[in-house]
């Protein structure tokens, strides 16, 4: 086993390189950091609403094709009720 030799470790030697970096240009890091992290959860949140809005469309033409000349209206949300549902699917 090691022994200790009581003395403190000289803490400049043990900090990572990031806390050496001086305060301007640790800040200039840390602010391009967080607008990258800013800028890929907006391009997530635009890619899951686009996939969101085509789904709807989707749906609505499945919709449209099924109520076709001579068939009944769908009414969805009259038609949960009568089978004590939600009219939506649970994830």
């Amino acid at each position: 086993m090691k022994k200790h030799s009581g003395k403190k470790a000289d803490l400049r030697k043990v900090q990572p390189p990031v806390a050496q970096i001086g305060g301007s240009e640790y800040g200039h890091l840390l602010s391009d950091i967080k607008e990258r992290i800013r800028s890929a959860q907006y391009e997530a949140l635009r890619a899951v609403n686009k996939e969101l809005v085509a789904l709807y469309w989707d749906i609505g033409r499945m919709i449209g094709d099924w109520q076709a000349p001579g068939r009944p209206r769908l009414k969805p949300a009259n038609h949960a009720k009568k089978e004590g549902r939600r009219p939506y699917v649970d994830l």
